[in-house]
Protein backbone atom coordinates (compact mmCIF):
# COMPACT_ATOMS: atom_id res chain seq x y z
CA UNK A 1 0.00 0.00 0.00
CA UNK A 2 2.51 2.72 1.01
CA UNK A 3 4.85 1.71 -2.27
CA UNK A 4 2.00 2.25 -4.53
CA UNK A 5 1.17 5.40 -2.77
CA UNK A 6 4.62 6.55 -3.26
CA UNK A 7 4.57 5.88 -7.16
CA UNK A 8 1.15 7.91 -7.40
CA UNK A 9 3.11 11.02 -5.74
CA UNK A 10 6.07 10.19 -8.30
CA UNK A 11 3.66 10.30 -11.34
CA UNK A 12 1.88 13.19 -9.85
CA UNK A 13 5.29 15.18 -9.77
CA UNK A 14 6.33 14.04 -12.67
CA UNK A 15 3.63 15.12 -14.86
CA UNK A 16 3.62 18.61 -12.90
CA UNK A 17 7.72 18.93 -13.28
CA UNK A 18 6.73 18.18 -17.21
CA UNK A 19 3.90 20.50 -17.19
CA UNK A 20 5.94 23.21 -15.45
CA UNK A 21 8.63 22.75 -18.46
CA UNK A 22 5.77 22.89 -21.62
CA UNK A 23 4.38 25.63 -19.50
CA UNK A 24 8.13 27.65 -19.34
CA UNK A 25 8.73 27.08 -23.06
CA UNK A 26 5.27 28.20 -24.06
CA UNK A 27 5.55 31.57 -22.17
CA UNK A 28 9.06 31.75 -23.58
CA UNK A 29 7.73 31.06 -26.69
CA UNK A 30 4.78 33.72 -26.65
CA UNK A 31 7.71 36.25 -25.13
CA UNK A 32 9.52 35.40 -28.62
CA UNK A 33 6.66 35.73 -30.90
CA UNK A 34 6.33 38.79 -29.51
CA UNK A 35 9.60 40.71 -29.74
CA UNK A 36 9.74 39.59 -33.02
CA UNK A 37 6.02 40.86 -33.83
CA UNK A 38 7.27 44.18 -32.21
CA UNK A 39 11.06 43.77 -34.35
CA UNK A 40 8.62 43.56 -36.91
CA UNK A 41 6.49 46.50 -36.62
CA UNK A 42 9.95 48.89 -36.25
CA UNK A 43 11.27 47.58 -39.14
CA UNK A 44 8.18 48.95 -40.60
CA UNK A 45 8.02 52.32 -39.32
CA UNK A 46 12.07 52.44 -39.88
CA UNK A 47 11.01 51.55 -43.49
CA UNK A 48 8.11 54.14 -43.69
CA UNK A 49 10.53 56.62 -41.92
CA UNK A 50 13.14 56.05 -44.84
CA UNK A 51 10.50 56.64 -47.62
CA UNK A 52 9.25 59.94 -45.96
CA UNK A 53 12.70 61.34 -45.49
CA UNK A 54 13.05 60.00 -49.48
CA UNK A 55 10.00 61.97 -50.57
CA UNK A 56 11.17 65.11 -48.24
CA UNK A 57 14.50 65.06 -50.08
CA UNK A 58 12.80 64.80 -53.33
CA UNK A 59 10.82 67.75 -52.71
CA UNK A 60 13.86 69.72 -51.81
CA UNK A 61 15.80 68.39 -54.89
CA UNK A 62 13.14 69.44 -57.00
CA UNK A 63 13.10 72.77 -55.21
CA UNK A 64 16.76 73.38 -56.19
CA UNK A 65 16.04 72.52 -59.55
CA UNK A 66 12.90 75.18 -59.67
CA UNK A 67 15.12 77.77 -58.14
CA UNK A 68 18.39 77.39 -60.42
CA UNK A 69 15.32 77.35 -63.80
CA UNK A 70 14.46 80.46 -61.88
CA UNK A 71 17.13 82.50 -61.88
CA UNK A 72 18.30 81.26 -65.66
CA UNK A 73 14.36 83.59 -66.53
CA UNK A 74 15.30 86.34 -64.04
CA UNK A 75 18.59 86.25 -66.55
CA UNK A 76 16.61 86.39 -69.42
CA UNK A 77 14.23 89.12 -67.93
CA UNK A 78 17.15 91.19 -66.99
CA UNK A 79 18.38 90.61 -70.35
CA UNK A 80 15.16 91.74 -72.13
CA UNK A 81 14.83 94.80 -69.40
CA UNK A 82 18.16 95.85 -71.07
CA UNK A 83 17.11 95.44 -74.28
CA UNK A 84 13.78 96.78 -73.49
CA UNK A 85 16.20 100.26 -72.36
CA UNK A 86 18.19 100.62 -75.23
CA UNK A 87 15.20 100.24 -77.47
CA UNK A 88 13.66 102.95 -75.89
CA UNK A 89 16.85 105.16 -75.82
CA UNK A 90 16.84 104.56 -79.93
CA UNK A 91 13.67 105.36 -80.12
CA UNK A 92 13.69 108.87 -78.06
CA UNK A 93 16.73 109.53 -80.71
CA UNK A 94 15.21 108.54 -83.79
CA UNK A 95 12.14 111.23 -82.39
CA UNK A 96 14.78 113.58 -81.96
CA UNK A 97 16.54 112.90 -84.90
CA UNK A 98 12.82 113.24 -86.99
CA UNK A 99 12.21 116.59 -84.84
CA UNK A 100 15.80 118.17 -86.41
CA UNK A 101 14.47 116.91 -89.98
CA UNK A 102 11.43 118.52 -89.78
CA UNK A 103 12.66 121.75 -88.81
CA UNK A 104 15.16 121.55 -91.71
CA UNK A 105 12.87 120.31 -94.32
CA UNK A 106 10.94 123.63 -93.10
CA UNK A 107 13.68 125.95 -93.43
CA UNK A 108 14.41 124.10 -97.34
CA UNK A 109 10.86 124.57 -97.91
CA UNK A 110 10.96 128.63 -96.98
CA UNK A 111 13.93 128.93 -99.42
CA UNK A 112 12.79 127.04 -102.20
CA UNK A 113 9.20 128.81 -101.93
CA UNK A 114 10.88 131.77 -101.89
CA UNK A 115 12.85 131.11 -105.05
CA UNK A 116 9.95 129.57 -107.12
CA UNK A 117 8.04 133.32 -105.87
CA UNK A 118 11.30 134.64 -107.51
CA UNK A 119 11.65 132.66 -110.80
CA UNK A 120 7.76 132.84 -111.35
CA UNK A 121 7.54 136.66 -110.97
CA UNK A 122 10.26 137.01 -113.56
CA UNK A 123 9.23 134.74 -115.78
CA UNK A 124 6.26 136.59 -115.35
CA UNK A 125 7.89 139.59 -116.35
CA UNK A 126 8.94 137.93 -119.73
CA UNK A 127 6.12 137.21 -120.89
CA UNK A 128 4.21 140.17 -119.67
CA UNK A 129 6.10 142.61 -121.60
CA UNK A 130 6.03 140.07 -124.82
CA UNK A 131 10.08 139.86 -124.58
CA UNK A 132 10.23 143.19 -125.17
CA UNK A 133 12.32 144.01 -122.18
CA UNK A 134 14.91 141.17 -123.40
CA UNK A 135 14.77 142.10 -126.54
CA UNK A 136 15.39 145.87 -126.08
CA UNK A 137 18.41 144.85 -124.11
CA UNK A 138 19.81 142.63 -127.29
CA UNK A 139 18.74 145.29 -130.12
CA UNK A 140 20.57 147.97 -127.95
CA UNK A 141 23.82 146.31 -128.48
CA UNK A 142 26.30 148.69 -129.84
CA UNK A 143 27.72 145.39 -132.42
CA UNK A 144 27.12 142.01 -132.49
CA UNK A 145 29.76 141.17 -130.30
CA UNK A 146 27.86 142.76 -127.29
CA UNK A 147 24.95 141.37 -128.96
CA UNK A 148 26.18 137.67 -128.37
CA UNK A 149 27.51 138.08 -125.31
CA UNK A 150 24.02 139.74 -123.91
CA UNK A 151 22.23 136.81 -125.29
CA UNK A 152 24.53 134.81 -123.29
CA UNK A 153 24.00 136.20 -120.28
CA UNK A 154 20.01 136.25 -120.59
CA UNK A 155 19.99 132.51 -121.21
CA UNK A 156 23.05 132.12 -118.00
CA UNK A 157 20.19 134.07 -115.69
CA UNK A 158 17.34 131.53 -116.45
CA UNK A 159 19.77 129.05 -116.05
CA UNK A 160 20.73 129.74 -113.31
CA UNK A 161 17.17 130.38 -111.74
CA UNK A 162 16.39 126.63 -113.24
CA UNK A 163 19.61 125.14 -111.42
CA UNK A 164 18.79 127.30 -108.26
CA UNK A 165 15.40 125.74 -108.26
CA UNK A 166 16.87 121.88 -109.27
CA UNK A 167 19.06 122.16 -106.15
CA UNK A 168 16.30 123.30 -103.81
CA UNK A 169 13.98 120.37 -104.96
CA UNK A 170 16.53 117.90 -104.68
CA UNK A 171 17.38 118.89 -101.17
CA UNK A 172 13.66 118.88 -100.40
CA UNK A 173 13.06 115.41 -101.91
CA UNK A 174 16.29 114.73 -99.97
CA UNK A 175 14.94 115.98 -96.55
CA UNK A 176 11.84 113.91 -97.33
CA UNK A 177 13.60 110.76 -97.71
CA UNK A 178 15.56 110.56 -94.79
CA UNK A 179 12.32 112.07 -92.47
CA UNK A 180 10.41 108.91 -94.52
CA UNK A 181 12.98 106.88 -93.50
CA UNK A 182 13.18 108.02 -90.00
CA UNK A 183 9.34 107.19 -89.75
CA UNK A 184 10.41 103.76 -90.81
CA UNK A 185 12.71 103.15 -88.75
CA UNK A 186 10.51 104.86 -85.58
CA UNK A 187 7.72 102.49 -86.48
CA UNK A 188 9.93 99.39 -86.63
CA UNK A 189 11.32 100.64 -82.87
CA UNK A 190 7.87 100.63 -81.60
CA UNK A 191 6.96 97.61 -83.20
CA UNK A 192 10.25 95.75 -81.49
CA UNK A 193 9.53 97.72 -78.49
CA UNK A 194 5.89 96.12 -77.98
CA UNK A 195 7.88 92.48 -79.05
CA UNK A 196 10.05 93.21 -75.99
CA UNK A 197 7.41 94.59 -73.72
CA UNK A 198 4.87 91.20 -74.30
CA UNK A 199 8.26 89.01 -73.77
CA UNK A 200 8.93 90.67 -71.02
CA UNK A 201 5.48 90.15 -69.76
CA UNK A 202 5.59 86.51 -70.62
CA UNK A 203 8.63 86.00 -69.10
CA UNK A 204 7.39 88.09 -65.86
CA UNK A 205 4.38 85.62 -66.22
CA UNK A 206 6.61 82.07 -66.38
CA UNK A 207 8.88 84.08 -63.30
CA UNK A 208 5.46 84.47 -61.27
CA UNK A 209 4.27 80.49 -62.00
CA UNK A 210 7.18 79.03 -61.20
CA UNK A 211 7.34 81.43 -57.53
CA UNK A 212 4.23 80.05 -56.89
CA UNK A 213 4.59 76.70 -57.68
CA UNK A 214 7.93 76.54 -55.99
CA UNK A 215 5.54 77.90 -53.20
CA UNK A 216 3.37 75.11 -53.31
CA UNK A 217 6.00 72.46 -53.13
CA UNK A 218 7.64 74.15 -50.06
CA UNK A 219 4.16 74.20 -48.63
CA UNK A 220 3.39 70.71 -49.43
CA UNK A 221 6.89 69.62 -47.85
CA UNK A 222 5.61 71.12 -45.09
CA UNK A 223 2.09 69.79 -44.75
CA UNK A 224 3.48 66.25 -44.86
CA UNK A 225 6.20 66.72 -42.92
CA UNK A 226 3.67 67.88 -39.96
CA UNK A 227 0.75 65.59 -40.93
CA UNK A 228 3.75 62.53 -40.23
CA UNK A 229 4.44 64.19 -37.01
CA UNK A 230 0.91 64.58 -36.18
CA UNK A 231 -0.13 60.98 -36.79
CA UNK A 232 3.10 59.91 -34.97
CA UNK A 233 2.31 61.28 -32.16
CA UNK A 234 -1.66 60.69 -32.14
CA UNK A 235 -0.75 57.04 -32.77
CA UNK A 236 1.84 57.44 -29.61
CA UNK A 237 -1.07 59.03 -27.24
CA UNK A 238 -3.60 55.93 -28.61
CA UNK A 239 -0.99 53.11 -28.08
CA UNK A 240 -0.44 54.65 -24.85
CA UNK A 241 -4.26 55.14 -23.62
CA UNK A 242 -4.81 51.47 -24.39
CA UNK A 243 -1.33 50.18 -22.24
CA UNK A 244 -3.07 52.49 -19.30
CA UNK A 245 -6.24 50.22 -20.04
CA UNK A 246 -4.55 47.05 -20.33
CA UNK A 247 -2.41 47.54 -17.00
CA UNK A 248 -5.58 49.13 -15.31
CA UNK A 249 -7.95 45.67 -16.72
CA UNK A 250 -4.72 43.96 -15.62
CA UNK A 251 -4.63 44.96 -12.20
CA UNK A 252 -8.29 44.24 -11.74
CA UNK A 253 -7.99 40.95 -12.70
CA UNK A 254 -5.17 40.73 -9.87
CA UNK A 255 -7.17 41.40 -7.60
CA UNK A 256 -9.92 38.95 -8.21
CA UNK A 257 -7.76 35.78 -9.01
CA UNK A 258 -8.39 33.30 -6.17
CA UNK A 259 -5.85 30.57 -4.76
CA UNK A 260 -7.52 28.06 -7.85
CA UNK A 261 -5.25 30.12 -10.24
CA UNK A 262 -1.42 28.92 -10.98
CA UNK A 263 0.37 28.14 -7.94
CA UNK A 264 3.03 30.04 -9.11
CA UNK A 265 0.34 32.85 -8.17
CA UNK A 266 1.13 34.78 -12.02
CA UNK A 267 -1.64 36.30 -13.62
CA UNK A 268 -3.07 34.04 -16.87
CA UNK A 269 -1.78 36.04 -19.64
CA UNK A 270 -4.98 36.48 -22.25
CA UNK A 271 -4.56 34.89 -25.44
CA UNK A 272 -4.58 37.41 -28.38
CA UNK A 273 -7.56 37.26 -30.39
CA UNK A 274 -7.01 35.91 -33.92
CA UNK A 275 -8.31 38.06 -37.01
CA UNK A 276 -11.27 36.65 -38.77
CA UNK A 277 -13.54 38.16 -41.23
CA UNK A 278 -17.13 38.41 -39.86
CA UNK A 279 -15.91 39.07 -36.48
CA UNK A 280 -16.88 42.94 -36.10
CA UNK A 281 -19.55 44.13 -38.13
CA UNK A 282 -19.12 47.33 -40.29
CA UNK A 283 -20.08 50.70 -37.55
CA UNK A 284 -22.26 52.10 -40.20
CA UNK A 285 -23.23 52.17 -43.73
CA UNK A 286 -21.64 54.46 -46.16
CA UNK A 287 -18.79 55.26 -49.02
CA UNK A 288 -15.13 53.94 -47.99
CA UNK A 289 -12.90 57.63 -48.67
CA UNK A 290 -9.77 55.59 -47.69
CA UNK A 291 -8.48 52.73 -47.19
CA UNK A 292 -6.23 51.20 -44.79
CA UNK A 293 -2.06 51.76 -45.56
CA UNK A 294 -0.03 53.67 -47.80
CA UNK A 295 -2.34 56.33 -49.05
CA UNK A 296 -1.64 58.81 -51.94
CA UNK A 297 -2.30 62.37 -51.30
CA UNK A 298 -4.57 63.93 -53.60
CA UNK A 299 -2.45 66.74 -56.40
CA UNK A 300 1.02 65.47 -55.30
CA UNK A 301 3.20 62.43 -55.57
CA UNK A 302 3.20 62.20 -52.01
CA UNK A 303 1.92 59.04 -49.53
CA UNK A 304 1.07 58.86 -45.50
CA UNK A 305 -0.02 55.63 -43.84
CA UNK A 306 -3.79 55.56 -42.88
CA UNK A 307 -4.35 53.36 -39.78
CA UNK A 308 -7.59 52.58 -40.47
CA UNK A 309 -10.18 53.49 -43.14
CA UNK A 310 -12.54 56.68 -43.19
CA UNK A 311 -16.22 56.16 -44.21
CA UNK A 312 -18.10 59.05 -45.38
CA UNK A 313 -21.55 59.21 -44.07
CA UNK A 314 -23.84 62.33 -43.45
CA UNK A 315 -23.47 64.57 -40.34
CA UNK A 316 -24.98 62.95 -36.96
CA UNK A 317 -24.85 59.36 -38.66
CA UNK A 318 -25.36 56.82 -35.51
CA UNK A 319 -22.15 54.71 -35.22
CA UNK A 320 -22.50 51.50 -33.99
CA UNK A 321 -20.17 48.57 -32.00
CA UNK A 322 -18.62 46.34 -33.87
CA UNK A 323 -18.71 43.69 -31.00
CA UNK A 324 -19.58 43.90 -27.44
CA UNK A 325 -16.94 45.25 -25.47
CA UNK A 326 -15.83 47.43 -22.88
CA UNK A 327 -15.76 51.35 -23.14
CA UNK A 328 -12.01 51.86 -22.04
CA UNK A 329 -11.33 55.40 -23.41
CA UNK A 330 -13.38 58.58 -24.60
CA UNK A 331 -11.97 61.65 -25.38
CA UNK A 332 -10.33 63.84 -27.76
CA UNK A 333 -6.96 63.28 -29.52
CA UNK A 334 -5.57 65.98 -31.76
CA UNK A 335 -5.63 64.86 -35.42
CA UNK A 336 -8.63 62.05 -34.43
CA UNK A 337 -10.65 64.54 -33.02
CA UNK A 338 -13.54 63.03 -30.39
CA UNK A 339 -13.19 59.43 -30.24
CA UNK A 340 -14.39 56.25 -28.20
CA UNK A 341 -11.65 53.48 -27.76
CA UNK A 342 -13.88 49.66 -27.03
CA UNK A 343 -12.01 46.44 -25.69
CA UNK A 344 -13.18 43.29 -27.15
CA UNK A 345 -10.82 41.19 -25.02
CA UNK A 346 -8.19 39.21 -26.37
CA UNK A 347 -6.10 42.17 -26.28
CA UNK A 348 -8.03 43.67 -29.48
CA UNK A 349 -9.64 47.13 -29.13
CA UNK A 350 -11.68 49.07 -31.83
CA UNK A 351 -11.41 53.19 -32.47
CA UNK A 352 -14.24 55.81 -33.71
CA UNK A 353 -12.88 58.91 -34.24
CA UNK A 354 -14.19 62.06 -35.81
CA UNK A 355 -17.42 62.46 -33.85
CA UNK A 356 -20.01 65.06 -32.78
CA UNK A 357 -20.82 62.92 -30.27
CA UNK A 358 -20.24 60.61 -27.35
CA UNK A 359 -23.13 58.51 -26.25
CA UNK A 360 -21.30 55.72 -24.03
CA UNK A 361 -19.77 55.88 -20.76
CA UNK A 362 -16.68 55.13 -19.56
CA UNK A 363 -16.10 51.69 -18.72
CA UNK A 364 -19.41 50.76 -19.65
CA UNK A 365 -20.34 47.59 -21.28
CA UNK A 366 -21.79 48.28 -25.16
CA UNK A 367 -23.53 45.04 -27.31
CA UNK A 368 -22.75 44.20 -30.80
CA UNK A 369 -24.60 46.63 -33.20
CA UNK A 370 -25.35 49.32 -29.97
CA UNK A 371 -25.24 53.32 -31.36
CA UNK A 372 -22.03 54.70 -29.39
CA UNK A 373 -21.68 58.07 -30.92
CA UNK A 374 -22.97 60.34 -33.90
CA UNK A 375 -20.58 61.12 -37.50
CA UNK A 376 -18.88 64.80 -36.93
CA UNK A 377 -16.08 66.63 -38.74
CA UNK A 378 -13.85 66.77 -34.93
CA UNK A 379 -9.86 66.59 -35.46
CA UNK A 380 -10.17 69.53 -38.36
CA UNK A 381 -11.72 67.16 -41.04
CA UNK A 382 -13.21 68.74 -44.13
CA UNK A 383 -15.96 66.82 -44.41
CA UNK A 384 -17.90 64.47 -42.23
CA UNK A 385 -16.54 60.87 -41.72
CA UNK A 386 -15.73 57.89 -39.48
CA UNK A 387 -12.68 57.36 -39.16
CA UNK A 388 -12.43 53.44 -37.90
CA UNK A 389 -9.61 51.10 -36.60
CA UNK A 390 -8.71 47.73 -35.44
CA UNK A 391 -5.67 47.57 -33.01
CA UNK A 392 -4.17 44.19 -31.80
CA UNK A 393 -1.72 44.81 -28.52
CA UNK A 394 -1.65 48.58 -29.55
CA UNK A 395 -0.75 48.42 -33.19
CA UNK A 396 -3.17 48.93 -35.64
CA UNK A 397 -4.28 45.84 -38.38
CA UNK A 398 -6.28 46.04 -41.22
CA UNK A 399 -9.45 46.70 -40.37
CA UNK A 400 -11.30 44.60 -43.57
CA UNK A 401 -9.82 41.14 -41.66
CA UNK A 402 -12.08 41.14 -39.35
CA UNK A 403 -15.21 43.00 -41.13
Amino acid sequence: MGKEFYKIVFLLLLIVFTFSILAEKSIAADQNDNIQQQQEQLNKIEQRKKEIQKEVERLKQEQVDYQKSLQKIQQLLASAENEMQTTRKTYENTLKEIAKLEEQLEVEQNILDLQLIIFKSRMKKFYKYNNVSYLAVLVNSKDFSQFLNRCRFLEQILENDADIIKQISEQVELVKKQRDSLYNKKEITKMLEQEIAKEKENIALSVEAKNKYLVKIEEERKKQLTVLAELEKSSAQIKEIIEIAYREREKAQQAQQTQQQQRSGAANKEPTLQAKKGIFQLPLKGSISSDYGQQKQPGVNTYVFNSGIDINAPLGEPVRAVSFGTVIYIGNVKGYGDIIILDHGGNVVTLYAHLSKILVKLNGQVAKGEIIGQVGISGGVPSPRLHFEVRVEGKPVNPFDWL
